[in-house]
């Protein structure tokens, strides 16, 4: 018989003489029958496979055990930057009686399928020691991880990535394991990986060993000229086939040998068959026999998602085959009696409808899985308390008539309110606000098969005293209400703030015991002051003092013999413009001086003067009684021309005009000069007198 060895593009696949159980479509594995089968040229390896499950994995039995996998051909050459990485995780099963420990190493080729050359690219060293418990339990040792060195590495087009795995374990005798690929856990999984940080994963497959299975190759594969999938190594290490069946025979090219199909049927069908290298032998054909049931199928109408509480479901599944189709319940939340599914909580639960078949049919299942969502729960009778406005949101809960709405009867769930706080949407003042309530929560024995839906209620927030006081002022009139003491304010909540305060007296005048209002201010609340309810209060502590004003009686001048000149005062210390129409009595003013009276200072007193805002202050003046005035004139020649000089004694304070008239029968007297100011001396002028020889002259005294 002509043998081969099986590769799965992770790892060796394993197989007995044996099928699937699908009569259609079959994974076909094939071994040497009872005979040895050299692997890598010095390890003795029995291939198996471990039927109905997804592991597969080459045995192995000696201390030290080496194992070849080569990569689909590259399509393309492919550049490996240096510094990528080599990393791998290698399983072994242990199924011995007793514990060992291993560990392993792995070396990298660049392999040439049409020379058989290779170079080495990157080897890695032992990994630490992995137990591997006994009975059929695994451990997996992780490569240590080797970067590529030197300038990178170019693998060619068509070229393989060969990849040798060492395990060594630390037992002499008794060795019963294997390199396995476990798909459904994970656990003890090999690969190989290189280079990591997501440049290439190398194409490695693994065959399934499920019924209506399909072999899965990577695109790299290429076809033969009659349409097959096929590696280029022909009837070499990685190959992969799909072979044709008719009438019971199997046949392909490609130096394989013919195997006999002894239960098939007329027509075709594709088997999967994998092939590696160093088990072919010169006898005739390995004889397969496959099960000759035929494969039905179920048809398991779907669950949609549910919700706890829903009523119980009537499952549906028919079988191809007509037999009667039961119905289990795998895991989750649920109870199955007959077709009829009951859910009993929250959660994902997995059921089955099965055929266990007959003697014609092989069994089949159909697993579907369905989610059951928590039930929603409301809460009614929550309650928040109405408030005066403090600036925060917060909302007093009360919770005394709280219930739940919609527990299942029977389930035992009670609300917790040890979290439970309210919320206003905002602080600002209104009626039938929104409050928000978190912190809810349920507990009980069946609390997890619920959502609680958050209430919401309503409460008012209605707004807070606010008092604003004026406070005691004094000030001197000014002629204006302001006051410059700021008022106080009491009520205010949190940050908020009054700005803007002012306070003004009920009238600009003067006196005491005036009222003081608040006129001005602005509350920073957020809202417009409309969180507050304003009140303000006057003061009766206001004082206005009247400002001084001084009245003083104007100096006077006047000749002896004549009568007094009407008396006057001035005014100093009116406030912003304003005059003497204020007055409420003007300033009498008076003297000693009478037209008879000597020459001499007489003082010139005020008093009497009444304002409302005012208190007077009163300075004399003086009255200046002068002696007679008396002329003098002189004749003089200047140059030749007679002039008269006339002169006068003066007062300072008093004006003189000089005045000349040439005939005392002429009414209309002429000014000399300019008006003159008093000195307290003499004054002189000189008047021409050649055009007239006489001339008469007067002062005028203003």
């Amino acid at each position: 018989m002509k043998t081969s060895k099986i590769w799965s593009w992770w790892l060796a696949g394993v197989c007995l003489l044996g099928t699937g159980l699908d009569v259609q479509a079959v994974n076909l594995y094939l071994r040497s029958g009872s005979a040895a089968c050299i692997y890598s040229g010095s390890t003795t390896q029995t291939l198996q496979l471990k039927s109905g499950t997804s592991q597969t994995g080459i045995a192995f039995s000696a201390q030290t055990n080496l194992f070849s996998f080569y990569s689909a051909p590259l399509t393309n050459s492919v550049f490996i930057a240096a510094g990528k990485k080599i990393s791998g995780i290698i399983g072994v099963q242990n199924n011995g009686s007793a514990d060992f420990q291993f560990n392993a190493s792995a070396v990298f080729y660049d392999y040439d399928p049409a020379t058989g050359n290779q170079v080495q690219m990157v080897a890695t060293a032992a990994s630490g020691q992995v137990t591997a418990g006994k009975n059929g339990k695994s451990g997996h040792a992780t490569l240590p991880t080797t970067r590529l060195g030197g300038a990178g590495y170019t693998l060619p087009a068509a070229h393989l990535l060969k990849t040798v795995i060492k395990v060594t374990v630390n037992a002499s005798s008794g060795i019963n394991g294997a390199l396995i690929y476990n798909a459904g856990s994970g656990n003890g999984k090999s690969l190989v990986q290189f280079p990591q940080d997501n440049s290439i994963i190398w194409p490695f497959a693994n065959f399934p060993t499920t019924p209506n299975a399909t072999i899965t190759t990577p695109a790299s594969a290429q076809q033969n000229s009659t349409g097959n999938v096929a590696s280029v190594l022909n009837a070499g290490i990685g190959a992969t086939y799909f072979w044709s069946i008719t009438n019971g025979t199997i046949t392909a090219g490609q130096s394989t040998p013919q195997i006999t199909w002894t239960a098939g049927a007329s027509g075709t069908t594709g088997l999967g068959i994998a092939i590696v290298n160093g088990c072919f032998s010169a006898s005739g054909a390995a004889v397969v026999t496959l099960n000759a049931k035929t494969n039905q199928t179920v048809s398991f109408d779907p669950v949609p998602t549910q919700t706890y509480g829903n009523s119980p479901i009537t499952m549906v599944a028919t079988a191809s085959s007509g037999l009667p189709v039961t119905f289990n319940l795998v895991s989750g939340p649920a109870t199955v009696s007959g077709s009829t599914l009951t859910i009993t909580g929250a959660g994902t639960v997995v059921v089955n409808a099965n055929q266990a078949g007959n003697s014609s049919y092989n069994p089949a299942v159909v697993e579907q899985s369905f989610t059951v969502n928590p039930a929603a729960l409301s809460v009614s009778g929550m309650v928040a308390n109405d408030k005066v406005y403090d600036s925060t949101a917060t909302a007093v809960l009360d919770t005394s008539s709280a219930v739940l709405v919609g527990v299942v009867p029977g389930d035992s769930v009670a609300l917790d309110f040890t979290f439970a706080a309210g919320y206003f949407l905002d602080a600002n003042v209104g009626s039938g606000k929104t409050v928000q309530i978190s912190g809810l929560d349920i507990n009980g024995a069946d609390a997890g098969n619920y959502t609680l839906v958050a209430p919401t209620t309503t409460a008012s927030i209605t707004a807070a005293p606010l008092t604003i006081t004026a406070v005691a002022d004094s000030k001197t009139y000014d002629s204006t209400t302001t006051s410059s003491a700021t008022p106080t304010v009491a009520g205010l909540q949190g940050s908020d703030t009054v700005t803007g305060l002012v306070q003004t007296y009920d009238t600009p005048d003067a006196g005491t015991g005036k009222t003081l209002n608040v006129s001005a201010y602005l509350v920073n609340d957020g809202n417009n002051g409309a969180n507050y309810t304003v009140g303000t209060v006057s003061s009766s502590s206001g004082v206005i003092n009247p400002v001084i004003l001084t009245v003083t009686a104007n100096n006077q001048v006047r000749m002896c013999g004549q009568p007094n000149p009407v008396l006057t005062a001035s005014y100093s210390g009116f406030i912003n413009g304003e005059d003497a129409s204020v007055l409420t009595t003007t300033a009498t003013l008076s003297t000693a001086a009478t037209i008879s009276s000597a020459p001499g200072s007489y003082p010139i007193t005020a008093g009497s003067a009444t304002a409302v805002n005012y208190t007077m202050n009163y300075v004399s003046g003086t009255l200046v009684v002068a002696q007679p005035l008396q002329l003098s004139c002189t004749s003089v020649t200047v140059n030749g021309t007679t002039e008269c000089v006339v002169s006068w004694p003066t007062l300072t304070g008093q004006n003189y005009q000089l005045e000349r008239i040439t005939d005392l029968a002429t009414p209309t007297w002429t000014p000399v000069g300019s008006l003159l100011p008093g000195t307290g001396g003499m004054i002189a002028v000189t008047n021409d007198m050649s055009g007239s020889p006489q001339g008469f002259f007067r002062v005028k005294v203003q």
